[in-house]
């Protein structure tokens, strides 16, 4: 059952870091890891998504510290004013219900009746992964990862089922983006996300989803800007005019790629080369041939430099 009281003292409160607004969970974690600091000298990592669960009532009793915590930034006096009640044994966690839809046969050779569809039955099965509310490079390999798995995955076997667990992990990693990180962490990161948004966004356009596959380039170009990344920029610039395209929308795929080549300095010259070739593409297919030649020539000369190298 959800913790309303706990949620309604927290909406209850003012923020004081956006005046006029209600205090949000991460501030609400962050006052009770700095109480706890201050009064303990012992660092606490109560995250927002930890305060989440609280409130939804994943979690029923928290640690002692915690509920200390609560108690004190809330400015309440009991456990049971923000909806904690104790469960048996001092089990922090939801008891499981006391009856199943799942029934192990003995006489079936330990077989599982699932009591329903495996769809209906797996539509209720959620996994919450925390967040670490402060991140380093660890957590940017594991994105970058990530993001080379889902590409094998989508090369070898289409958008599919690559598509959809991908959107999964773009939407725990993109919560990285927000985590207290050093600079070029924060930089590092946003680009990995971006970039895992770029593949999610391909997988999508892959099964003919338009409209995610635009929302997650959106994401990605947000994040270049954020992370600094000229070559993801291109990149997804590249990927969006390939998809505009093939859906027939060739002066929208032509002004994309000519975007992309903004500031080409910062780019590779294999990047650079890939852009014009799809630019004297793009040109072919509208019917400008002697400037598609020039682009082929322009595609050469930088790949010509690349095998030199």
């Amino acid at each position: 059952m959800p913790h309303r009281k706990l949620r309604a003292r927290r909406e209850g409160m003012p923020s004081r870091i956006a005046p006029g607004e209600e205090m949000g969970r991460a501030e609400l974690a962050e006052a009770v890891n700095r109480y706890l600091w201050e009064t303990t000298r012992k660092r606490y990592e109560l995250d927002a998504h930890s305060i989440a669960r609280y409130e939804r009532g994943h979690v029923r009793w928290p640690g002692v510290h915690y509920r200390s915590g609560l108690r004190e930034v809330l400015d309440v006096t009991t456990d049971a004013d923000l909806g904690f009640h104790p469960s048996k044994r001092g089990d922090t966690r939801t008891p499981p219900p006391a009856t199943s839809s799942a029934r192990l046969h003995a006489d079936h050779g330990g077989g599982v009746d699932l009591g329903t569809s495996p769809t209906e039955f797996l539509a209720r099965t959620m996994v919450e992964t925390p967040v670490p509310t402060r991140i380093g490079w660890t957590e940017v390999d594991h994105v970058r990862a990530t993001t080379r798995a889902v590409a094998m995955s989508e090369n070898l076997f289409g958008g599919g089922l690559s598509c959809e667990a991908a959107a999964a992990q773009l939407r725990w990693a993109g919560q990285l983006v927000e985590a207290h990180a050093a600079d070029d962490v924060h930089r590092a990161v946003a680009e990995a996300v971006g970039n895992l948004s770029s593949v999610v966004a391909f997988s999508a356009f892959d099964i003919a989803d338009y409209a995610a596959a635009d929302r997650c380039f959106d994401f990605a170009l947000w994040c270049a800007n954020e992370g600094g990344s000229w070559a993801l920029r291109a990149n997804t610039l590249a990927e969006m005019a390939r998809k505009a395209a093939y859906v027939g929308e060739l002066d929208d795929a032509l002004s994309l790629v000519e975007f992309a080549q903004v500031r080409a300095d910062r780019l590779t010259a294999t990047a650079r080369a890939m852009l014009w070739a799809i630019r004297a593409r793009l040109l072919a297919l509208i019917g400008r041939h002697a400037e598609t030649r020039d682009d082929v020539e322009r595609a050469d000369a930088y790949l010509t430099a690349v095998i030199r190298l």
